[in-house]
């Protein structure tokens, strides 16, 4: 919180008597783990500054106790004054607030986000797949112009997919996606936690 301070000091019409709003946003990674958007807006300076996801959060209530690890979620309409106190609803006081940034795995390649996006664009719905925040800076993927939104890769394990045959057939037939092999669709898929379905073999009869 002291980094969203300093930067708040530096703008102009800065006064001490400000106060800035702790907004969240749940969001579900491509391992299934959630984790959560920060966003500490700013009203008075027309401003919102991100902080790193994150599940749960250190701070100091209590003197004596010395820091406590608190859930996430309890920041959610916080209130952050210029001094650095932190009053979640409820009326506790948080001080020397430090939010511990989510582990996030590795990340997918350009390759394979594209592919994950024509999937989805192939065969489902968008808005099953895209979490609209209140106000991010997130270009949707699917589209030329600026639409703001987050893929929510916690929807993807449950989608229904044709066969991997059929996903590659359709991928090459549209247009500008590009040339890539099933192994790398495939791979792709599997990062995300799609899972296309499973043709049988039929056996031959002797």
């Amino acid at each position: 919180m002291a980094d969203v301070i300093d930067l708040l000091q530096r703008l102009p019409n800065f006064s001490e008597s400000m106060e800035a709003v702790v907004r969240l946003t749940p969001l579900q990674l491509p391992s299934g783990q959630w984790t959560t958007l920060i966003q500490i807006v700013c009203g008075a300076q027309g401003l919102a500054v991100s902080l790193p996801s994150a599940d749960h959060f250190w701070g100091v209530r209590n003197q004596t106790l010395g820091r406590e690890r608190f859930e996430i979620l309890r920041l959610d309409g916080a209130k952050l004054d210029m001094a650095g106190n932190v009053a979640l609803q409820g009326a506790t006081i948080i001080h020397g607030v430090q939010v511990v940034p989510t582990f996030v795995p590795p990340k997918l390649t350009q390759t394979e986000e594209r592919i994950i996006a024509w999937v989805v664009r192939c065969f489902h719905p968008r808005k099953r797949c895209f979490r609209y925040l209140p106000n991010p800076g997130i270009p949707h993927p699917l589209r030329r112009r600026a639409k703001l939104g987050r893929l929510d890769y916690g929807t993807l394990h449950s989608l229904e997919l044709p066969p991997l045959k059929k996903i590659e057939s359709a991928l090459k037939e549209m247009d500008g996606f590009g040339h890539c092999s099933r192994q790398t669709i495939a791979s792709a898929l599997a990062k995300s936690g799609m899972r296309p379905r499973r043709t049988r073999r039929s056996r031959k009869r002797i």
